[in-house]
């Protein structure tokens, strides 16, 4: 029941997509560059799995590897995982500002409604 209340509130429709992307900090004082893969992505930002933990609230630039195409964003939350043999983190980050940066063809209607709040 909890779900269901947390996805009526959720701002866009997940899509459960990889995509290759690099994660630069913009913070100076934690300076941190990593290419990963996208575990989920959205109209407002996206998750990925990290070998370095982020600092909430820090700002990123989002990078697409298959494309010539940034955005900024920040970080929202950063959780370790339990992964075999090495560290990972779960990095949610959200855009300054939402849209279809992702280039998908035909996206959910609500990232259209997304891009105009």
């Amino acid at each position: 029941m909890a779900t269901e209340k947390h996805d009526t509130m959720r701002r866009s429709t997940r899509l459960a997509l990889q995509v290759g992307v690099l994660v630069t900090t913009l913070d100076l004082r934690n300076q941190i560059c990593e290419e990963c893969r996208t575990v989920a992505i959205n109209a407002h930002g996206c998750g990925v799995i990290m070998q370095e933990p982020l600092k909430v609230g820090i700002p990123v630039l989002i990078d697409l590897l298959a494309q010539e195409r940034s955005k900024k964003a920040k970080v929202m939350v950063c959780v370790q995982l339990a992964e075999a043999n090495r560290e990972a983190y779960l990095v949610g980050l959200e855009f300054e500002t939402p849209e279809n940066f992702w280039g998908i063809e035909n996206p959910p209607s609500d990232w259209a409604l997304a891009g105009k709040k």
